[in-house]
Order: C-alpha cells, then structure tokens, then sequence
C-alpha cells in the first residue's frame, strides 16, 4: 500500500525536478568577471612571475564559460556583448600596462621597450584567441566581423602605434643614419621594429610599413647622400669619389639584408643612386685631372671597370655618356697616329717612292695596336656592352679613312697585307704572327669605306712574268753577251729574231701585252743604262701602275652604279632623284662610298640611253623605260 505524501514534501519534490531539468542560464557580469580572473592571472604570466601558470581545468573552464555565453538562448546569447568586451579589455591592457613604460623611454630604450611590449601583446592576442576560439570560428565568421587575431593587433596599432609612430621613425632613421657614419648600432632591434611595422598592416601589409616609415626613410636617405656627394664632389678625385660611391652603395643594400623590407630595395637603390651618381654624372666623368678621358689616358683599367659598374645600373643610365667620352679619346689617339705619319712622311719628302714607304706600314701597325688596346678595354672594363662596341666602331671609321702622305686608308692596308705576306713585314714576323695581324687587318676593313679599292691593291696572287729570270744570249757585232732579263724583256727582243725593225703596234699585236705592260718593258730596254734597243720616236710615257689602278676601280665602280641605279628603278618604276641617290648610297656603302657627281653623270648617262626618262609629271623625278 503506496505511503501518501504531504501536499510541501509534494511540492517540494516537484520544484527539485524542474531544477535538474532547466539549463543553468550564465549572465553577462556573471561570466565576464570569470574571464577576468584569468586575464589577471594571463598579465602575471606574460609579466614573467615564478609560479604562475594555468593549468588544464582552468583553461577548460575558461573556453567552456565563453562556449554557453555564446549558445545560450535569447536573450541571453552574448556573443556580440563578449566580442566588444575582448577588445575593450585590450584597450584597458594597452592604458594601463604597456604605454606608460614607453611614455618614459627615448631613443634606442624606446625601441627596445616597443618591441618587448609589442611581443607580450601578441602572446596576450594568441592565448585570448584560444579562449574565444568558439566566438572566432562561429560569431564572427557569420556576422564577417574582424577576427580576434586581427581586432587585438589592431587595438596595439590604433592606442600604441599610432601615438608613437612619428618618433618610433624618427628613430630609426637616425639610428641608420649612425651606421652611415660608421658607428654600430643594434641591427636586431631595428629588425623587429620595421617587421612590426609590416605586421601591423594587416591584409595590406606594407601599406603601413611605406607610408609612416619608408617615405621619410627615403626622404632621409636623399638628404644625406646629397650631403654627402656635394662634399665629395669638392674633396675628392674621380677613382676616389666612385670607391666611396660603390662602398656606400654596398651597404646600402646590405642593409636590406640585415633589416629592410625586401620591397624597399629598388626604391632605396634609386634614391641613392640618384644623389651620389646622376645628378653628378658630368662632374665625375669630366672632373680635371682624374676623371674619364684621363683614366683612359693612363690606364687605369680597375677605375674604369668600377666606372662601368657603377654607371650601368638602370636607374643610372650613365653608359651614354661614358662611352661619348671614349669614342673622344680613342678618335684622339687615333688621329694622334694619322698626325704623326703626315709629320714624319713630310720631314721624309726628299726620299721620293713610288711605293708605300716603311713609315706607313709603321702606322698601320700603330693602328692595329691602338685597335687591340680598346678593344680590350670594351671587353674588360665595359664588359662588350654594345654601346662601346659602337662608340669603338665610330671613332675607327674617322680614324681608318683619313689619307696619310698621298695615301688613302685602303692603299696602306693593301700594302701592309702585301708586305707581311711576302717577307713577313717590317718586324720579320712568323707565320703564326702574319696569321693574327691578318686577322687583325680585317677586323679594321669593316671601318674602311673604300672597300673595293682595298681589293684592288696587291690583289693578284698570280704568276709575276715581271718577276721571271731568263737568260737570252745577245749576239752583236762586237761580242756575244749573255743577258739576264725578265720573262717580257726576253718575249720582246725574241721578236727581233724574225725583223731588225718592229714597229710599236706590231710589238704589243704579236706579244698581246698591255700598253701600260708593253710601254714599261720598251723603256727599260731602250731608255736604260745599258740600251739594247734603239728607239725613234720620242720618249716612252712613263708608268704609272697607281694611276692605273685606280681608273681601272673607277671604271668598276661605274659599272656598279649603273647597275645599282637599274636594280632600283626597276623595282620603283618612278623615284625622285633625291630618293634615287639616297637608296644608291645605301646599297654601294658597303663596297665603297659612291661619288655624289658620279652618281649624277650616270643617271644622265641612264637617260640619254633610254634606260630612264625624266617624269614629265613631276620635278627632279625618273621613270623607269627598259
């Protein structure tokens, strides 16, 4: 038989039964002064106190307290309550304990007092995230708020940073500064600063590292190169400034290394570079007594190599006006050369040769040498940079066409080729030599723009019947004589075999020689010391084999006009005769450099032949007929 209860035992049992099954509900003050406990006892650890440490139920709690603050029902769901509450215990954290420490710092303790603070507060960051690691995953990622990490970085960047940052980059700045001037500074310090910087910005992460830190820094860096370079300018030779120069270059971007951003690299390079090299470009090369041409001028291959390095870099471009100045000089020495044969062939005047003499065979070896001495110096200091190779190849083009003593460029390098390859040259030289100075010889010819005539000289590497020996026995009334002539002069007086009396056409019909050929065999056996002919007429004409050589390219060289005017106007049909010339040049430039009133009377020439006609359409034009 059941016992019946009393109506308050009833009562009582029911009420216990509505408690255990109703959620324990965790007000705001309530949960939030359990939070406090342990961001009092995170300060003490982060603060480095003995003993003090959380242990693994403390931490449970803590995470568990925030995990029902932000799943309870509404109204009592506190997400958006404990997300403002973490960033204004920051705040508190911030005014409190970090600034007024720095507040009374200066100088390198101040950074080192930031840093030290700016760590605690990441620490302090990274053990909160944990605790309100359910709000971070859940609240914030749904609403799109700020994460925790992000919103604590932020409360140091907006209570610490902002209020410190003009003299926190003052600071550093003259502690880069101190080092420019030599002295050591602690590097690991301005490290850390300059990642906070980078840290701090966020998404935008160097936004605010360019903003309050390089701009200024760059600006810094301007005026003390400026400073720098104007008292350098005054001071110091051309080598001296440009080994100053390179070495502070050097640290500079050693300096990026040790504790720039890696972005500032190329801003900081141009700025530097600008100050110590562009603005003074003009000063340092033309500076008296030490700059450019006089390096040049005394050999000073490491200076000019560390000229090039320096004035290479693109935010340099000092290579045009470097190369301006060796094209100077190397036209100088060369036309030093050319002066000096005129000079030595002129004080020589009285030695009269047909051919080219020893002096300027010395001079093209000169030339070859002054050719071989810079363009080592292009390979070597200027590292075959095609700006020298041009600058090279423009001062031997004015060099290689000037005329030495009557003698054009392409007649003296004829010349020199024939001696070296008939008796090895003035210096007796060996094969390997010869083979080299000939290399030598047609590197230049590229300068040369009398090519064609260059072929001309010395060309025939055929039998020399002028060379020949033979031996013709005489016999005259008085004695027989054994004579020793060439292989003409013994054709020639084999012809008087058959006839006492030849007749000069009969001669050149019956030997089929050249007049030139046949005049100069009749005058050297008629007009000698010793006379085996006897001649008529009045005196031979003399020879003149140069004379001849160049009739014979100048006859050449219209042949190639006529063809190049052809070629073109058959292509055009119709050109002016502007146009005409100018494309003829440029086709025959190669071969030789056409005559402008040449090239006129062959245009007539075209004309009068029918192979052109004058456009009666139009002024100074050509219309093509054949």
């Amino acid at each position: 038989m059941a016992r019946k209860q009393s109506a308050p035992a009833a009562a009582a049992a029911n009420n216990g039964a509505v408690a255990q099954q109703g959620p324990i509900v965790i007000e705001l003050d309530q949960g939030w002064a359990a939070m406090c406990v342990g961001f009092e006892k995170l300060k003490s650890i982060i603060a480095g106190e003995v003993g003090v440490f959380f242990k693994s139920e403390e931490y449970i709690n803590l995470y568990t307290t925030v995990y029902n603050m932000c799943t309870q029902k509404p109204p009592h769901d506190y997400s958006q309550q404990l997300y403002e509450k973490y960033q204004e215990a920051f705040d508190e954290y911030i005014r409190n304990t970090i600034l007024p420490p720095l507040k009374e710092k200066h100088g390198q303790f101040l950074l080192r007092e930031l840093v030290h603070r700016w760590k605690n507060h990441k620490v302090m960051v990274r053990w909160l995230s944990r605790f309100f690691h359910y709000l971070d995953r859940y609240f914030i990622s749904r609403r799109s708020l700020t994460p925790l990490k992000e919103a604590g970085w932020n409360r140091f960047k907006e209570g610490v940073f902002n209020e410190l940052k003009e003299t926190v980059t003052g600071v550093v700045i003259g502690m880069v500064d101190d080092e420019r001037d030599g002295q050591i500074i602690d590097r690991t310090i301005l490290k850390n600063v300059l990642d906070m910087y980078v840290e701090l910005g966020g998404s935008d992460m160097l936004k605010l590292y360019e903003e309050d830190f390089e701009v200024a820094f760059l600006e810094s860096t301007a005026d003390y190169y400026s400073r720098k370079a104007q008292t350098w300018i005054l001071e110091d030779t051309c080598p001296e400034y440009m080994i100053k120069a390179e070495e502070y270059l050097q640290k500079e971007t050693d300096r990026i290394g040790n504790y720039l951003h890696s972005s500032t690299k190329d801003k900081l390079m141009k700025v530097a570079q600008r100050e110590l090299l562009t603005k003074h470009l003009d000063q340092i090369l033309r500076k008296e007594n030490s700059g450019c041409k006089v390096l040049l001028c005394d050999d000073k291959v490491e200076d000019l190599s560390r000229m090039y390095r320096l004035f290479s870099s693109p935010n340099v471009d000092g290579l045009t006006p470097v190369s301006k100045v060796f094209k100077e000089h190397v036209n100088e020495q060369g036309m030093s050369l050319v002066q000096e044969a005129i000079d030595a062939a002129i004080n020589k005047k009285n030695e009269k040769k047909d051919t080219v003499s020893a002096l300027e065979l010395d001079f093209v070896s000169k030339i070859l040498e002054l050719h071989d001495k810079y363009r080592a110096y292009v390979t070597d200091c200027f590292q075959d940079h095609p700006l020298f190779h041009k600058a090279l190849k423009e001062a031997f083009e004015v060099v290689c066409n000037k005329d030495v003593a009557g003698c054009t460029s392409a007649e003296l390098f004829a010349s020199y080729c024939d001696s070296i390859l008939r008796k090895g040259g003035i210096e007796k030289l060996s094969d390997e030599a010869i083979e080299e100075n000939l290399d030598k010889v047609v590197t230049l010819l590229a300068f040369i723009s009398d090519k064609d005539l260059f072929v001309e000289f010395h060309r025939r590497l055929s039998w020399i019947y002028s060379l020949g020996n033979c031996n013709v026995l005489g016999k005259f009334e008085a004695r027989d004589i054994e004579l020793i002539v060439t292989t003409y002069q013994a054709a020639l007086l084999l012809l008087f075999n058959d006839s006492e009396r030849l007749s000069y056409s009969e001669i050149v019909a019956q030997l089929k020689l050249s007049d030139d050929d046949t005049v100069r065999v009749l005058h050297s056996l008629s007009c000698a010391k010793y006379k085996i002919l006897k001649k008529e007429s009045s005196a031979l004409p003399p020879s003149d084999e140069k004379k001849k050589v160049i009739d014979d390219v100048n006859k050449d060289r219209r042949f190639a006009i006529d063809a190049a005017l052809v070629r073109i106007m058959k292509s055009r049909k119709i050109m002016t005769h502007q146009n005409l010339v100018a494309e003829c040049v440029e086709q025959l430039s190669r071969r030789f450099k056409p005559d402008i009133k040449m090239m006129k009377r062959r245009i007539e020439d075209l004309v009068t032949r029918d192979y052109l006609e004058c456009d009666p359409g139009a002024v100074n034009s050509y219309r093509y007929l054949a």
